[in-house]
């Protein structure tokens, strides 16, 4: 994580950002305060990392969502094992 930051800068926080949402064992409790700490020493820029940081999470987001809209209620429920429609 830390190499993907120091390479990367603002974008590489944003796509951990990303992949915390898609693969949850990735710990947003890491990469951000990284990422302000790097900041703080100047080596990232604050202005940078929080849109970078907003935009990986809302495209995480929008990725799992699209992913559900094309699995459909049903057959996500079906592949979670909770049994269908409540509705």
């Amino acid at each position: 994580m830390f190499s993907i930051v120091d390479r990367l800068g603002a974008a590489g926080v944003g796509l951990l950002i990303l992949l915390e949402n898609v693969i949850p064992p990735i710990p947003s409790e890491v990469i951000l305060p990284l990422a302000g700490f790097r900041a703080r020493t100047g080596a990232l820029n604050v202005l940078a990392v929080w849109p970078a940081a907003t935009a990986g999470s809302v495209l995480g987001a929008l990725l799992l969502y699209g992913l559900g809209a094309w699995l459909g209620y049903d057959r996500l429920h079906r592949l979670a094992g909770t049994g269908g429609s409540c509705w």
